[in-house]
């Protein structure tokens, strides 16, 4: 499956990064190290745990994974990105899907308890665009069986079930800081296991940096996109001549050798923690106005299809998922969104179109899956709709979206 891309310039991108214009000089001027990121994060998820920054969301959850040793299979859904399950592949550990809620697109915890057996080591929680399953019935599931609660919170940053901010349930948590904040990359592992923490610390400490030209993309892609659009992005020489390529070349790639290449299997740097340390500090105040804007599109469109319930949920909407009530095919919707200025996704953020294939005609994945136990995600994935959504989306840019979806959803 390589990337799909549309000769239309997507004047709305899916997630323009919220970089204000006196951040630039305030960004490149900070001194905070890996550890002052790592304690000021710990802080802002209670304050109890202790964090572990990463080269990326991924390297996170590979990284826990392997220093935690586990084997068995993992309980976890099947509706995200499938780079969100390459870690855990490359650790040798089995997956084990159970199907979505169909209020929620998330692990329905009222399935999960029936799929534990023996050979279960951990419920793998994904929090899919911003929104958490039961996260309380999930631990308590979790403690009674003796298996570990993990949370993929890579669209979770700043999300919250019952009060409580997603991370904060799980024994350990994964996160990504290139979904609301932007230039360095980076993810993070949580937990409340000081001697794991030390761990990945110890670990990481004789791995080589993150290659400057990987940091100097990621600087130029967002710095460029926050003002701009997808083109003066697609068109950087580093994007066309190595990004794309790239990622085309990892399609089929074993996930071992994903996780030893260069740019993947290093450590970050303290100009990385630098970045993120200043924008933690407004993180909760930017996630409050992507919220509103989610909600702005939501009212526009909920009476023709379904977006994620937040009954006992508080999502910060990292992607805004749209599942149409009428029988249309993504395949047909993204292109049509796409065209009109509208920069539509299906699961994953890559720039151009990318359709994932169900993991039940995915060679890959076709172990993990008894496609009968899994209706509601086969019957959504075909249907689901990544709009765009962000903290800089602008009124007009809303009345766009809700305009034409109301005429191609209608």
């Amino acid at each position: 499956m390589k990337e799909q891309g549309f000769s239309k310039v997507r004047s709305i991108p899916i997630n323009r990064p919220d970089i204000p214009d006196w951040a630039f000089e305030d960004f490149l001027s900070s001194e905070h190290s890996v550890k002052d990121f790592e304690s000021a994060f710990s802080v802002y998820m209670g304050g109890s745990g202790q964090a572990a920054l990463t080269a990326s969301g991924k390297m996170a959850i590979y990284l826990l994974f392997k220093l935690l040793g586990l084997k068995g299979n993992v309980i976890t859904s099947p509706l995200s990105c499938s780079m969100a399950y390459a870690p855990i592949i490359a650790n040798g550990m089995k997956l084990k899907f159970v199907d979505i809620n169909p209020k929620t697109f998330v692990l329905d915890e009222s399935k999960a308890e029936g799929c534990i057996d023996v050979n279960t080591a951990a419920i793998y929680v994904v929090h899919l665009g911003g929104t958490t399953p039961d996260m309380a019935r999930l631990r308590q599931i979790a403690d009674e069986h003796n298996v570990l609660l993990i949370e993929d919170c890579a669209q979770g940053l700043g999300s919250q079930f019952s009060g409580r901010k997603a991370g904060s349930f799980g024994h350990y948590s994964c996160f990504s800081f290139a979904k609301n904040m932007w230039l360095a990359g980076c993810g993070a592992v949580f937990s409340h296991n000081p001697v794991l923490i030390q761990k990945i610390r110890e670990h990481q400490a004789s791995l080589p940096e993150a290659p400057q030209g990987l940091l100097k993309y990621r600087f130029e892609r967002d710095m460029l996109e926050s003002r701009r659009g997808f083109d003066d992005v697609a068109d950087q020489k580093y994007y066309t001549d190595f990004v794309m390529p790239a990622k085309n070349a990892n399609v089929g790639i074993d996930y071992n050798g994903y996780f030893t290449k260069k740019d993947v299997y290093c450590r970050p740097s303290d100009i990385q923690a630098s970045l993120l340390y200043e924008q933690l500090l407004t993180i909760d105040e930017k996630n409050y106005v992507r919220r509103m804007t989610a909600h702005k599109i939501i009212n526009g469109l909920d009476d023709l299809g379904v977006f994620q319930s937040e009954h006992e949920r508080q999502s910060v909407y990292s992607k805004l998922y749209f599942v149409p009530r009428r029988d249309l095919d993504n395949r047909t919707t993204i292109p049509m969104l796409v065209a009109d200025g509208i920069d539509a996704k299906h699961l994953t953020k890559s720039h151009g179109v990318h359709f994932q294939e169900r993991f039940d005609m995915w060679d890959r994945f076709r172990p993990f899956v008894a496609a009968d136990s899994l209706e509601e995600y086969c019957r959504i994935h075909d249907k689901i709709v990544a709009l765009p959504i962000s903290s800089k989306m602008k009124n007009e840019e809303v009345s766009h979206i809700i305009n034409r979806c109301r005429c191609i959803f209608g």
